[in-house]
């Protein structure tokens, strides 16, 4: 399983914004392997994410192994125990 340590400005609790997601996406995520397992880990910061951010972060993802694979292949650590599930159902809202 690879990892990401997603790198983001201090002071930011919620990721909010399409573009931005996709932003996040091309500059630190772009070249991960996501043909297996991947985990991405957030800061202590990050409290949650709306659903514009998650579709523009995860639209490449999806774009190239579809949203069910996307699915089972992530996970999410981070402070907020429920961000893994939320991040998920958002995505499954597509399926």
């Amino acid at each position: 399983m690879v990892s990401l340590c997603l790198d983001t400005p201090l002071g930011i609790s919620i990721l909010a914004g399409y573009e931005y997601g996709r932003q996040l996406w091309d500059v630190q995520a772009s070249s991960l392997n996501i043909n297996d397992d991947f985990t991405i880990h957030l800061s202590n910061e990050i409290e949650g994410m709306s659903s514009s951010f998650i579709d523009g972060f995860f639209a490449k993802a999806a774009e190239t192994i579809g949203i069910e694979n996307l699915i089972r292949r992530l996970h999410v650590i981070s402070c907020n125990d429920y961000l893994d599930q939320h991040i998920k159902d958002i995505l499954s809202e597509y399926m």
